[in-house]
C-alpha cells in the first residue's frame, strides 16, 4: 500500500514539474506591417529569394530612389500590397529583363505561405518568414541620410602599438604576442592626454552626425567601467570611463551614440575558438557532446573519425580531436554568453539613449539566440538601430549593411558603380585602426600642433573620400585610432580639420541628402571606385528637393563639364555653393554643359548648386559614361 501511494506521488509531481520545466518560450509578437520579409520563390534553377521590407504597411526595398534587395537583386515592390495580413501584388524583378512575380501569399506567426506566378503563367510555391524585430521609418531616417559618423579603435594595444587583438595571433608564421604580455599593457595605459570634449567638437565642426566606437574589440578589453570583471580601462592608471565621457560629450554636441562591440571575447575564450573554430561549432551547438563522446572507441577499438548528424541535419566526419575542442567551446560559450548578455544590458541601460548598435566577432551560434538578443535589445533601447555584424546567423534582423567598402567591383569594361541600397556605411581609416604609442614630447597634445599647413596637405583625401561616398548615397564611418597617451593622431586631426573646412561651406550638398541622379563620373583607367588617396574619380551629384549638387574633384585639364540630359526637368539657375556667383551653362537635347573658370574653383571640391523647375528626388538613376584622361 505505502510503495502504490509513493508511486501516484511521484507521478502527480512529475505532472507538475515536467511541464514547468519544459515550458516553450514565450512567442514573438510579430508586427506584420513593420517587418522585414524574407521570400523564396519556385525551386531549382529557377529558385529566387527575395529580402523586402514592410515600414508601417507599406512594402520597400530601402532603397532611394531606385530599388534593390539585399541579396542585390534589382526589385520594384510599389505594386506590392499588405491587407489583413495577406501579401498581394507584384514584384518586377529587374535583373532579369523586367520579369514579373504575381504573389498570393498569407502570414501567419512569423511564417509567410503562398504562391507566386511568373511571367510564363508557372505557378511557384512561395515560403519564407519575417524577421522580428525592425526598427521603425522614423528611427532609421535620420541614419539614411547622415553621411558622415566617427569610429574609434582604441585599447591598451596602443601601449606597444599593432592594432587591437591581433598581436596575440601572430602573422607569417610568427608567434603571436603572449597572452600575459599582451594584457599587461593594461599597466602602462595612461591616457594622459584624453580631452573627450575637445575630441567631440572636432567631430561636430567635421560633419559627423554620430559616433559609433568600438567599446570592446576581441581582445575582451572593456573601454567602460564593466561590473563583470576587471579587465577594463578604469582599472588602468588612466582610471576613467572612456566610453562614458566620449558619449557624455559627443552627445551635448548633438551627436547620435553608438555602441559597436565584438562578441570574440580572448580574455575568456581560447584562441583558436574565434575565429578558427567557430563556424565549426555553429555547426553543433547544442548537440549532446557527451553523448556522441561514447561512440568513440566502440567495440574495444578506437575510431578515427565519427561520423554524426550536425544541427541542420547534415552528415559530418569529427574527429577525437575535434570533439574534444567543441566539448570546450560549448562549454566556455555557456560561461561566456551571460558574460556579454551582461555587457549589452550595461552598455544599453546605464549611459543613455544608444541610437545604433554595431558589431564583430560575431559568433555564430543558434538563429534562436540571436533573435532573444534582439529583443532584449529592443527592450532596452526601444529605437536603437540595429548595424551589421551583429546577429550573424540572423543577417535579416539588421536595419542597415555592412560597416566596410563594399566588396562589389565593376565587371570588366563597367565604369558605372551601383548607388547603393540601404545606404552602405563604409568603414574608412588613415591611421591603422589603432595606433600605438606616442613617440617623444608627450606633454602637449597633439591636437595643439596640427598646423594649418598639414590640413591643406592631409585634408584633401579625407573630404575627397566624403564626396564619393555621398554620391553614391553611402555614409563614411571614419576611424580614429588614439595613441596611448590619449592623444588624437596627427593625420585624424588634419583629416578632421580639413572636413571641417570643407563642410563650414558645403554641408547642405553632403548632409540630408541622396545620391544620384547621376551615376559617378569616373576615369577610363580606374578599374574599380577608388578609396584614400586613389585617382579615378571626376565628379559626382546629390540631390535634394528640386536641386542638384554637382560635386567636381577633378576638372580633367577642362573648364567645362558635360552632363547628361535630365528627363522631363529643365535647369532654371546655376550657382556656385560657395559664393552664390552665377555659373555659366547650356542646356539642349543632348545634355547639359557647364564652365566654372579656374579661378573660381573651390578646395578640393568645387560643388555647383542646379536648380530645377522640379523635383530632383524623383528623377531615376542616370548613367554617365566614362571619361579619357586629360593628355598632360
Amino acid at each position: 500500500m505505502f510503495r502504490t501511494i509513493l508511486i501516484i506521488a511521484l507521478l502527480v509531481l512529475l505532472t507538475i514539474v515536467v511541464p514547468v520545466c519544459a515550458a516553450p518560450a514565450t512567442p514573438i509578437a510579430y508586427d506584420t506591417a513593420n517587418a522585414i520579409y524574407t521570400l523564396g520563390v519556385g525551386g531549382g534553377r529557377d529558385f529566387q529569394r527575395l529580402r523586402i521590407i514592410c515600414r508601417s504597411g507599406k512594402f520597400t526595398t530601402g532603397d532611394v530612389p531606385g530599388v534593390q534587395d539585399s541579396y542585390g537583386v534589382p526589385l520594384d515592390v510599389r505594386d506590392l500590397t499588405l491587407a489583413d495580413a495577406a501579401i498581394s501584388g507584384s514584384v518586377t524583378v529587374l535583373r532579369t529583363d523586367g520579369a514579373t512575380l504575381k504573389l498570393d501569399a498569407t502570414v501567419k506567426d512569423g511564417q509567410v505561405t503562398g504562391s507566386a506566378v511568373n511571367g510564363k503563367g508557372t505557378k511557384l510555391v512561395l515560403t519564407g518568414r519575417l524577421s522580428f524585430p525592425i526598427a521603425t521609418q522614423e528611427n532609421i531616417t535620420w541614419f539614411e541620410t547622415a553621411r558622415l559618423g566617427i569610429g574609434m579603435h582604441w585599447s591598451i594595444s596602443s601601449v606597444k602599438g599593432g592594432g587591437p587583438s591581433w598581436p596575440m595571433q601572430g602573422s607569417g608564421g610568427k608567434p603571436g604576442m603572449p597572452k600575459e604580455v599582451y594584457e599587461g599593457q593594461m599597466q602602462q595605459f595612461k591616457g594622459q592626454n584624453f580631452n573627450p570634449e575637445a575630441w567631440a567638437k572636432l567631430f561636430k565642426d567635421a560633419g559627423a552626425q554620430y559616433f559609433i566606437p568600438y567599446v570592446k574589440h576581441h581582445d575582451g578589453f572593456a573601454m567602460w567601467d564593466t561590473q563583470t570583471h576587471d579587465y577594463k580601462v578604469t582599472k588602468t592608471p588612466c582610471g576613467r570611463d572612456v566610453i562614458g565621457e566620449l558619449f557624455s560629450a559627443s552627445r551635448k554636441e548633438g551627436l547620435k551614440i553608438g555602441v559597436r562591440y565584438s562578441q570574440a571575447d580572448w580574455h575568456i575564450m581560447p584562441l583558436d575558438m574565434w575565429p578558427g573554430g567557430a563556424a565549426l561549432h555553429a555547426r553543433f551547438h547544442g548537440l549532446d557532446f557527451a553523448q556522441l563522446a561514447e561512440h568513440f572507441g566502440k567495440d574495444g577499438a578506437e575510431a578515427a573519425k565519427l561520423t554524426v548528424k550536425d544541427t541542420s541535419g547534415k552528415s559530418v566526419e569529427l574527429t577525437k580531436e575535434q570533439l574534444a575542442k567543441l566539448q570546450t567551446y560549448e562549454k566556455v560559450w555557456a560561461e561566456y554568453r551571460p558574460v556579454m548578455m551582461k555587457q549589452y544590458e550595461e552598455l544599453l541601460t546605464k549611459y543613455g539613449k544608444i541610437d545604433l548598435i554595431g558589431g564583430d566577432g560575431g559568433y555564430p551560434v543558434s538563429a534562436d539566440e540571436q533573435i532573444e538578443m534582439a529583443q532584449k535589445f529592443r527592450e532596452w533601447q526601444p529605437d536603437i538601430i540595429f548595424g551589421a555584424r551583429v546577429f550573424f546567423n540572423c543577417p535579416v534582423l539588421y536595419d542597415t549593411p555592412v560597416f566596410e567598402w563594399p566588396g562589389e567591383r565593376p565587371k570588366p569594361g563597367e565604369r558605372v558603380y551601383p548607388i547603393g541600397a540601404r545606404v552602405p556605411e563604409v568603414w574608412q581609416s588613415f591611421t591603422n585602426w589603432g595606433n600605438g604609442p606616442r613617440r617623444g614630447d608627450v606633454s602637449k597634445p597633439i591636437l595643439d600642433l596640427v598646423t594649418e599647413k598639414d590640413v591643406d596637405t592631409k585634408g584633401p583625401e579625407a573630404v575627397g573620400l566624403l564626396v564619393r561616398c555621398a554620391s553614391l548615397s553611402w555614409n563614411l564611418l571614419y576611424d580614429i585610432g588614439p595613441h596611448d597617451t590619449g592623444d588624437l593622431a596627427a593625420t585624424n586631426v588634419a583629416h578632421l580639420r580639413g572636413l571641417a573646412r570643407y563642410m563650414k561651406v558645403n554641408a547642405e550638398s553632403i548632409t540630408g541628402t541622396w545620391g544620384g541622379p547621376y551615376q559617378p563620373c569616373w576615369l577610363t583607367t580606374c578599374k574599380a571606385p577608388p578609396r584614400g588617396t586613389e585617382k579615378g574619380f571626376v565628379w559626382g551629384t546629390t540631390r535634394k528637393g528640386n536641386r542638384i549638387f554637382l560635386h567636381v574633384t577633378d576638372w580633367n585639364g577642362s573648364e567645362t563639364v558635360a552632363l547628361p540630359p535630365l528627363p522631363d526637368r529643365k535647369v532654371t539657375k546655376c550657382t556656385l555653393l560657395a559664393t552664390g556667383d552665377a555659373v555659366a551653362f547650356e542646356q539642349n537635347e543632348k545634355g547639359i554643359s557647364i564652365t566654372v573658370p579656374t579661378v573660381k574653383r573651390q578646395w578640393v571640391d568645387t560643388v555647383i548648386v542646379l536648380t530645377l523647375d522640379g523635383s530632383a528626388e524623383e528623377l531615376p538613376i542616370l548613367p554617365v559614361p566614362a571619361v579619357e584622361p586629360a593628355k598632360e
